[in-house]
């Protein structure tokens, strides 16, 4: 074993103690060369904040309006440290704030002689939220009002129905939502809207894989196809995974969020009357693109803006090279790439896995795929035009609600309850491992299998990048007692 010279060792703590102390010294904003910010601006750290908030509704039902000053240190790994709020709204939005700050780990360090040093700064983190009239705090619900041809309005002579909506602490329905009329004093339901809460595993893409999540899948979709409805994936201890807001019978959702395992926005979605937006982040909070699409027309995305991890631009204004976020391959994230041009895929495009492995390869001009190949488990298929999309009844959704009010037969006494089943809809249009996750009673689960189980052969499989691939579904059948 050899010793080190008491010279040289006291000149290797001298190294460290001395690299220690200048690591952890804490410098003001006039004190360093470049100060710390995030790489696309300060509004790209207000986008994350926004995109990520969530306030309980008791308190954004009475109208925010402020900021939350909030120090801390930016660190040279990007992150920001020892965070303590200097003006206070309220504790519940002062905690929801430091979360977001605490997760968004994309800062640019500040530059002191060369070298990325700590800086000491202060973030006015600015709140708004619009005041809804309709919480009533007491009952803990929502209450929307409609005049006599169901319009919205809060004129109290004008009223003859509204929305009763019991909600939790984040404002996401938890019961049935009831449609009722004005009777008088009293309010008559019309229509019942059934709440579900299944509990269930649910598999999260990762750079390697999918990781299994236990969760709570709620949802307020009932019978009527043109109704809007909720749907929330949230983890047993309330962490919301993912929120999707459906209007009538789209299959894509009118507004989305889905998050992280860390509790970080992942992707929004926001779909307008004719064109939609998609904002991805990477897992340290920096934006990573900004894509427009037009779902009813069949044209490609239009790729505004895109950025790499640390910061750099990639695609501006429609133009560059861009690394976009794909569609996860059997629980793999897989990340597209390739060349853009007045903010369509123009060439070449491939996509690959963490690792670098390619999964298929495209051709596009001006944002229309040519062809492909996808190169899986050594052979190789050629991809079609149609893109991917989850599976479909044949004929649509009406179709199907036609063919389940036709084929069902329930003698005796029917049994009020909702029956839902699950099943994988195979590449060949049939189906298999058919349950029921949650049943009400052994004769109507036995003729919800039944009936569903008639649709055997009866849909268009889920594609995937053109091709046919297995997908669950779940249905559920609802019973009305006589």
């Amino acid at each position: 074993m050899s010793i080190l010279p008491m010279k040289y060792f006291w000149t290797f703590l001298v190294l460290i103690f001395g690299h220690q102390s200048f690591g952890q010294q804490v410098y003001n904003l006039h004190e360093v060369e470049q100060q710390a910010a995030p790489p696309a601006g300060m509004g790209q750290l207000e986008e994350y904040l926004q995109a990520n908030l969530q306030l309980p509704i008791a308190l954004a039902a009475k109208g925010l309006n402020g900021r939350v000053f909030v120090q801390g240190i930016i660190e040279p790994d990007g992150s920001m440290s020892d965070l303590q709020v200097l003006r206070s709204i309220a504790p519940e939005v002062d905690k929801e704030v430091m979360r977001i700050l605490s997760l968004f780990r994309a800062w640019k360090p500040a530059m002191k002689g060369g070298s990325p040093v700590r800086q000491k700064l202060v973030y006015p983190a600015q709140i708004r939220t619009e005041a809804n009239p309709g919480y009533d705090a007491q009952e803990e619900v929502l209450l929307e009002y409609f005049n006599k041809k169901q319009v919205a309005t809060q004129i109290a002579s004008e009223i003859e129905y509204r929305n009763y909506i019991p909600v939790d602490a984040l404002g996401h329905a938890r019961g049935e939502l009831l449609f009722q009329k004005k009777k008088g004093d009293q309010w008559k339901t019309i229509v019942t809207v059934p709440f579900s809460g299944t509990e269930t595993w649910i598999k999260l893409a990762g750079p390697k894989g999918a990781d299994s999540l236990q969760a709570i899948v709620t949802s307020t979709k009932g019978s009527n196809a043109n109704s809007v409805y909720e749907k929330v994936i949230r983890t047993p201890e309330g962490r919301i995974i993912a929120f999707e807001l459906y209007e009538g019978n789209k299959s894509i959702p009118q507004v989305a969020r889905y998050y992280y395992a860390h509790g970080g926005i992942r992707q929004s979605l926001q779909l307008g009357e004719s064109i939609g937006q998609k904002t991805d982040w990477y897992p340290n909070g920096q934006i990573r693109s900004i894509i427009q699409f037009e779902p009813e027309s069949g044209k490609g995305p239009t790729i505004l803006s895109n950025w790499a991890e640390d910061g750099r631009p990639l695609v501006v204004n429609g133009e560059g090279s861009a690394i976009l976020a794909g569609l996860p391959r059997e629980g793999a994230w897989v990340f597209d790439s390739g060349m853009v041009k007045d903010g369509k895929q123009e060439g070449l495009w491939s996509g690959r896995l963490a690792d670098s492995t390619t999964i298929y390869e495209e051709e596009y001009i001006a944002g229309s795929l040519q062809s492909g190949t996808d190169h899986l488990q050594n052979y190789t298929t050629y991809l079609q035009t149609e893109g991917s999309r989850p599976p479909q009844f044949k004929g649509g959704l009406m179709a199907m609600y036609q063919f389940m009010a036709n084929s069902f037969y329930f003698p005796g006494t029917r049994p009020k309850g909702r029956v839902v089943t699950s099943f994988i809809v195979q590449p060949d249009g049939s189906i298999k491992d058919l349950k029921v996750l949650k049943g009400i009673g052994t004769e109507a689960d036995k003729e919800a299998l039944r009936v569903i189980g008639l649709m055997d052969g009866k849909w268009d499989p889920a594609l995937y990048k053109g091709r046919s691939i297995a997908s669950p579904m779940s249905i559920p059948v609802n019973f009305q007692a006589e």
